[in-house]
């Protein structure tokens, strides 16, 4: 009846292909429009309704049913229509999805239902009085291109083709009063690495109460879950909607952390193999609309089995055993990070120097528009010596512009508390030295105590280097200073060499036999400047034989090594460095390997400055031994000298010596005709002391002013020379300046006397070094004698015997 408010009452029932049954029975009113009753649906097949999702969903729905009933009332005054549901239950049973064309099932739903829910699309809102279901699973997988396949599933919109005006209708406002899911499932694939990695969610349950979208509403959610049949996974507390936030316990164990590989691997080339988490403590966060994100966590955290391998080497890059940290209270906006220890234990590192010469760590992260691979050069200057040294200074550097700090970025209160070590190995490889070169750091252990950006650390670290040298580190370290700060001392042991050998080899061109390194080193930085002590001792160093290598240097390498060893066998130095860490050039290896490259240089070019700077008196002038013309006599001034060279051949037993005679043409000739007219001047005297039975050399014979003119007289008389003759023909008598001239001009020096002259210089030399200098004489050895000044470097004369040391 179309009569005002005439009410009529029916019922409707009807079966189809994709459903069972579908029933109404109710009230009808056709003025005004109003229908009410209750409305139930059994077994309608899902895939029925392609048609109707197949524009919208990328989505192939093989199996499952659908049954719902509800009470409601839709009723249509003037343009006002009105909907209400009341008592709404739905039951959905043996749900499988798939994507199209693939095999496995992206979702599978055995029972999920929905309880005491009820509607108004007028008001809209919704209640829903529980959602609860069981044994369901979902499949996500990340191809190898990086997509995900439940992007698949919504097609994209089609593009209006108007304008058209954003709906201004207010929101729908939802709550749930309880949903209880149960032995839920999710699987998932990353077939985006070599190796595929698979995780499994399982055991999922989760429970939740009271979630609401209205404003400020609070409800509480708990989940618990198993990760990869392992890993246990709870989560409860209270959560919001509208705004996000959630006030969460949060407590993991052992929870494998491979599926975050995809986070890292864009960032980096690093591969996690293994690892799990492990996490206690609570967790708050806040997303209001239109403001930063907040969150805290506070609690405990660690990360066990963990290891990794680098990408490009395909080498274990870093592993350990367990690493807790505790008491962490971190917070972003603001951020501030506290940790009130951390704990590692059975650490492995691995550093490795690669065949073109890079080194592993610089390319763990991915850097955009460089390379892949990236060598390292050594500075090309050194760093400012400080202090006093027994050895040698580095060169300067001139300052450069300050770069930024490394930790400025950091807050405030950013603090670490104290770090325990145990049982770590550090692994070093070099892949760029033929044969390749390795060595150990094992057995560390020990602490760094609590940091913050004004406090430094207690550093404490023990451990074996090669498993034989003790290694220790002490003093303190702040990286959290908005500039670094550092002040430690470390000192290895008893360190092998014979290990070096393929470093000896390349660039000295001798193996090493055997030897052993000790070092004491003590490095400050502060306002980003360095100073450093380095003490090294090397003992009993040993080459081998000479091997052929391109890349070795062309110093005589045993002649360094003889200077620098004393004797006992021990090379020791110390060498002071200083600079700033904004230096360009800065490179604290570098830098070291140049100072003691700067010291072998400084031994092997220039000797005998290093022997003055050990052994006092002076330093090239050491090199050698000046005599007086015509003269084979050491000087007082040439003693000095030859005692200073003798201390340093006796300290340094492996340093022979070669001594080369040498004469100066010109001032010789007339120095040995000097001395020939001494002693013929002195013969005379002998004779006249031989006459009285005096025995003395001619060497030790002293000629007093007084009887000088009457032996050089007799002297004159026995020359055979052609003489000046008076007007009789005799010998005429002549002063005498005069009588020494004619018997200078008459004396003949040929080359071999100055070649004998030469090696009595050598011998002389010689001499002294054995007999009084106490140097063995199988050390020392007289070479070929030079007749000219060729080949002499300084400005010195060629009356003298050169010091070669070998």
């Amino acid at each position: 009846s179309n009569a005002r408010d005439a009410i009529s009452t029916g019922k409707l029932t009807f079966k189809a292909d994709a459903l069972n049954t579908f029933g109404w029975t109710g009230n009808v009113q056709l003025e005004p429009l109003r229908v009410d009753g209750k409305l139930e649906l059994s077994d309608l097949r899902l895939s029925a309704l392609r048609p109707y999702y197949e524009s919208s969903l990328e989505l192939d729905i093989r199996q499952g049913t659908l049954d719902l009933g509800t009470s409601f009332s839709a009723s249509l005054n003037g343009d006002k229509f009105q909907v209400q549901l009341s008592d709404f239950g739905a039951v959905l049973k043996s749900l499988q999805a798939n994507l199209p064309g693939e095999k496995d099932a992206i979702a599978r739903i055995p029972l999920l239902e929905i309880n005491g829910a009820s509607a108004d699309l007028a008001k809209r809102t919704l209640t829903i009085g529980e959602i609860k279901g069981r044994d369901a699973g979902a499949r996500i997988v990340r191809t190898a291109d990086g997509r995900i396949n439940l992007a698949r599933i919504v097609r994209p919109a089609a593009k209006p083709t108007d304008t058209g005006t954003q709906s201004d209708a207010a929101p729908w406002d939802i709550s749930v009063k309880r949903v209880a899911l149960d032995r839920f499932a999710l699987d998932y694939d990353d077939l985006t690495q070599k190796t595929p990695i698979r995780s499994r969610v399982s055991a999922l349950a989760l429970t939740a109460e009271n979630l609401s979208n209205a404003k400020a509403a609070k409800g509480t959610l708990n989940i618990r879950a198993l990760v990869n049949n392992a890993g246990k996974l709870a989560l409860g507390g209270q959560v919001g909607i509208n705004p996000v936030s959630l006030r969460m316990r949060v407590d993991a164990t052992a929870v494998d952390i491979l599926p975050i590989q995809p986070l890292v691997e864009d960032m980096l080339n690093i591969a996690i193999t293994s690892g799990g988490l492990s996490a206690r403590g609570a967790l708050a966060l806040d997303a209001p609309p239109g403001v930063p994100m907040k969150a805290t966590f506070k609690g405990d955290a660690g990360i066990t089995e963990f290891a990794s391998i680098d990408k490009l080497t395909l080498e274990d890059l870093l592993k350990w055993k367990s690493l807790y940290v505790t008491g962490i209270d971190a917070a972003l906006e603001p951020l501030q990070a506290t940790v009130g220890g951390v704990a590692l234990t059975d650490f492995y590192s691995r550093l490795i120097v690669n065949p073109d010469g890079t080194f592993n760590l610089q390319h763990l992260v991915k850097k955009t528009g460089e390379p892949e691979a990236q060598g390292m050069s050594p500075p090309d200057q050194t760093l400012k010596s400080a202090g006093p040294s027994r050895a040698v200074a580095a060169n300067s550097v001139p300052p450069a512009a300050p770069a930024q700090p490394g930790a400025g970025g950091l807050p405030p209160n950013f603090s670490i508390g104290k770090i325990t070590l145990q049982n770590g190995t550090v692994n070093f490889a070099d892949h760029f030295i033929k044969p390749n070169y390795s060595a150990d750091l094992s057995e560390l252990s020990g602490s760094i105590g609590r940091m913050t950006q004004d406090t430094a650390g207690d550093v404490e670290i023990k451990g074996m280097v090669q498993k034989t040298a003790p290694l220790e580190i002490i003093g303190r370290l702040n990286p959290l200073a908005k500039d670094l700060l550092l002040d430690i001392k470390a000192s290895a042991k008893d360190v092998e060499l014979s290990p070096l050998t393929p470093y000896a080899i390349k660039y000295a061109g001798y193996g090493i036999e055997k030897g052993k390194l000790s070092m004491q080193v003590k490095y400050h930085v502060e306002n980003r400047k360095l100073v450093a002590e380095n003490h090294i001792n090397l003992n009993q160093l040993t080459f081998g034989a000479k091997v052929d290598s391109p890349t070795a240097t062309k110093l005589p390498v045993l002649l360094g090594v003889a200077l620098l060893k004393d004797r006992n066998g021990v090379i020791d130095m110390d060498l002071p460095i200083s600079g700033s860490l904004d230096d360009p050039q800065f490179s604290l290896g570098g830098i070291i390997l140049r100072v003691i490259g700067n010291l072998f240089i400084k031994a092997v070019t220039s000797p005998f400055a290093l022997i003055g700077s050990l052994f006092g008196g002076g330093g090239e002038e050491l090199s050698f031994v000046d005599f007086p013309p015509g003269r084979a006599t050491i000087t007082a001034d040439a003693l000095k000298k030859l005692g200073t060279v003798a201390k340093a051949l006796n300290e340094r037993p492996a340093l022979h010596m070669d001594l080369v005679g040498r004469v100066d043409p010109d001032s010789d000739k007339d120095g040995l005709r000097q001395a020939s007219l001494e002693r013929k001047v002195k013969a005379q005297k002998m004779k006249t002391l031989l006459k009285s039975d005096a025995a003395v050399s001619l060497d030790e014979i002293k000629l007093e002013p007084a009887e000088y003119e009457k032996y050089l007289t007799e002297a004159y008389k026995e020359e055979k020379f052609p003489k000046p003759r008076n007007l009789v023909g005799l010998a005429k008598s002549l002063p005498a300046p005069e009588m020494e001239q004619l018997m200078l001009t008459n004396v003949q020096i040929t080359d071999d006397d100055l070649r004998e002259l030469a090696n009595r210089r050598a011998q002389a030399v010689k001499d002294w070094l054995a007999k009084t200098g106490n140097v063995p004489v199988d050390r020392i050895f007289l070479v070929n004698s030079k007749l000219s000044a060729e080949g002499i470097k300084d400005k010195g004369k060629a009356n003298r015997v050169d010091l070669v040391l070998k």
